[in-house]
């Protein structure tokens, strides 16, 4: 197992480097590590596997910095949390994440789980009678095109271990360009493509009925994607963080714009406004934003990208853990009729704060 651990912090008034230092003095030997300390920082070394140090070179009471962790026994590796536990009430912000989003799902395990599941209301019925529509009539030829342009479709275990260790082999070539990373993923895209079958998913078939109206896309001789990559690129949906997209790059990342622009467009956020029309300094949007691209795309899609990318998504991991099994990856998917799917989302979604509306009755006042 390898990860990076990332983790920044200012110490409060009352405590210094020495208190820790002591802290951290604690936790060496339980992740088998020596301690050597100098006169403004002090360096962790892991004794067994290829692990970079953990640093904390104080800056004016400050430390920013990363340790890339590739011990031998997983157990080490939480064990590094449970000392950043025990830092936090040092630091008036101490900030821990990691590329593999254990940390947000490992601090909430032993906590009760924030969000409440509950029945449909009387609007979301009506969701539910179109997934019930959508039960008796096939997607037609523009539906399923785009269906299967997004990918979303079931990854049976052969290709789920072929792409994992793919991510494994870029993990380790920090040399490639991102240019040259982001051809071989397409190219192994292309690859697994055929051994996956297409399939109508209870809110898969809402979300790109949805984009097809947002789009306005008549056939699929109308499906531009430039104007996709334009619309996704002006929504800023990670605010001041957001990316610039490609059309080089469409086909691999259809699927994420795909659910930007529907969050966009068929949500309220709060009792704010829609989405799509609010700035991203809006307090809690850009991360309920982000949980629930991660959090729909894995919970519901089946496309799965690690851990939680943040607290909030790891909530929704949590609810879900509750009533399914976890996979061997640690995945987590509700898997059952439409109306209880749809229980789950909805109260996912409550917690974000998001409201679903009606996308042509926007699109008409708009």
């Amino acid at each position: 197992m390898s990860c990076t651990i990332f983790y920044k912090g200012t110490l409060k008034e009352q405590y210094f480097p020495n208190d820790v230092f002591n802290i951290v003095l604690k936790h060496v030997q339980k992740i088998n590590a020596k301690l050597e300390q100098f006169e403004e920082s002090f360096i962790a070394y892991f004794l067994r596997g290829k692990s970079e140090p953990l640093e904390f070179r104080f800056e004016n009471r400050r430390i920013d910095s990363f340790c890339k962790w590739n011990g031998e026994e997983s157990e080490e590796f939480y064990k590094i949390f449970d000392m950043f536990i025990e830092l936090k009430p040092l630091f008036k912000s101490l900030k821990v994440d990691d590329d593999e989003g254990l940390w947000h799902e490992y601090i909430i395990q032993n906590q009760p789980c924030k969000i409440i599941l509950r029945t449909l209301s009387s609007d979301e019925i009506e969701f539910l009678v179109r997934v019930k529509r959508n039960e008796t009539n096939p997607p037609g030829e523009l539906e399923q095109f785009i269906i299967s342009k997004s990918g979303l479709t079931p990854i049976p275990l052969d290709v789920m271990t072929d792409h994992m260790a793919l991510l494994n082999k870029i993990k380790v070539s920090a040399s490639n360009s991102p240019d040259d990373i982001m051809q071989l993923m397409v190219s192994h895209q292309s690859q697994i493509e055929p051994r996956i079958e297409p399939i109508n998913h209870t809110l898969l078939r809402i979300i790109v009925q949805d984009f097809i109206e947002v789009m306005n896309i008549g056939s699929i001789n109308s499906f531009y994607p430039q104007d996709i990559v334009d619309l996704t690129n002006e929504l800023e949906f990670f605010g001041e963080n957001s990316v610039k997209n490609e059309v080089k790059h469409f086909d691999f990342n259809f699927h994420w714009m795909l659910i930007e622009i529907w969050i966009s467009y068929a949500f309220k956020y709060k009792d704010i406004g829609i989405v799509r029309e609010l700035r991203g300094d809006v307090r809690g949007l850009v991360t309920s934003k982000e949980a629930a691209l991660f959090g729909i795309t894995s919970i519901f899609l089946n496309r799965h990208s690690g851990g939680a990318s943040n607290s909030k998504e790891a909530e929704m991991r949590k609810l879900a853990k509750k009533y399914y099994p976890t996979g061997a990856l640690g995945e987590v998917m509700v898997i059952d009729r439409p109306e209880r799917e749809l229980e789950f989302f909805f109260s996912m979604m409550d917690y974000l704060g998001f409201n679903y509306i009606d996308v042509e009755k926007t699109q008409d006042e708009s």
